[in-house]
């Protein structure tokens, strides 16, 4: 058996082979990258989805073959605090929120307590007020602590010619790469696009006015979505401004293109301009008299500071919400 993907020239494929005397299929050989658009595979409904090659590959993991079955996955991931934190975190809906949260708070009460004395609104998309997308951190200064450390004892210029040096590697290698993308949306936002294309396998999408239709899941729950107003009663589509599962189910329906319901922020034309600058190299100087010419003749002094008693601070002051965490010797050896 050969599954072939509905797009025009797509080399998305899969070989199976019947097994004998039984109801399943071996995967002999995957081709799992698709090159169509999300528009062209709107013929999904005759083609095998990911759930059905899931069904399949399951089979070969399930009974003796001792691989975990999905329900014991799921109540392991669960149990932990991280994946909790983190489902809660990327909440859309401030019903699902809380009803994650409430989990956390039956599973570990002081965790619960932590996370409300940091801020709901510093760590949750459901609680933040402006347009997080879908960046779940803001501190960029924690990113450039960690490439400064080893140029972190140079002096001032040597320091900041580290960092121009950064940048202008940053900026050539994103360049190149974003003059190799071929397609309209950037590779990131593509796989999120196509990530929620294959999970619109049985949606029921009912049209109930102009570009405004109902979309029902497989568990029979209901959303609203609007694709003029690029909005959806799950909040995804309005927050990520990246059409949700529904909204491609809809805009299938009303036979609209996908690509046209993301924002333009995430196309390559924007991420090429972007990267479209170059950081220019400082030019040479002999001395420390070309800078004196450089400055028409002013004199630089350094600044009236006293420098504080001690060794100068090398860690790094910490974030809102951080705490040192000190366990003594015997809290170790106990643990």
């Amino acid at each position: 058996m050969v599954l072939e993907c509905c797009g025009d020239d797509c080399p998305w494929r899969v070989y199976a082979v019947k097994l004998k005397e039984a109801d399943v299929f071996e995967i002999r050989k995957v081709v799992p990258d698709h090159l169509c658009t999300v528009d062209e595979r709107g013929g999904y409904q005759t083609q095998a989805t990911s759930s059905v090659i899931g069904e399949l590959m399951r089979s070969k993991f399930g009974g003796s073959c001792g691989g975990p079955k999905p329900r014991e996955i799921r109540q392991m991931m669960r149990g932990d605090h991280d994946y909790l934190v983190a489902k809660a975190a990327r909440a859309f809906r401030l019903q699902e929120f809380y009803s994650i949260f409430n989990e956390i708070k039956t599973m570990d009460p002081k965790c619960a307590e932590y996370l409300l004395d940091v801020g709901v609104e510093h760590w949750a998309r459901s609680h933040f007020s402006g347009n997080r997308y879908n960046v779940m951190t803001s501190n960029l200064a924690e990113s450039w602590n960690s490439v400064l450390r080893e140029a972190r004892e140079y002096p001032v210029i040597p320091l900041i010619e580290f960092i121009r040096g950064k940048l202008t590697a940053w900026f050539a290698s994103r360049r190149e790469a974003a003059q190799k993308n071929s397609g309209k949306l950037t590779p990131k936002v593509s796989g999120i696009v196509t990530d929620n294309f294959e999970q619109t396998g049985g949606y029921l999408v009912t049209m109930i006015g102009e570009d405004e239709y109902e979309v029902r899941n497989k568990n029979g729950a209901g959303f609203h979505v609007d694709l003029v107003n690029k909005t959806c009663s799950c909040g995804e589509f309005q927050m990520l401004s990246i059409p949700c599962s529904h909204a491609i189910a809809s805009a299938i329906k009303g036979k609209i293109g996908v690509d046209s319901l993301v924002s333009p922020a995430y196309t390559v034309e924007k991420l090429r301009s972007a990267y479209a600058g170059s950081v220019l190299p400082v030019p040479d100087f002999t001395g420390l008299a070309d800078l004196v010419t450089d400055f028409g003749g002013m004199q630089l002094c350094p600044p009236l500071t006293r420098r504080p008693p001690g060794r100068p601070k090398k860690q790094r002051f910490f974030s809102r919400g951080e705490k040192i965490v000190s366990e003594s010797r015997f809290d170790n050896v106990m643990k």
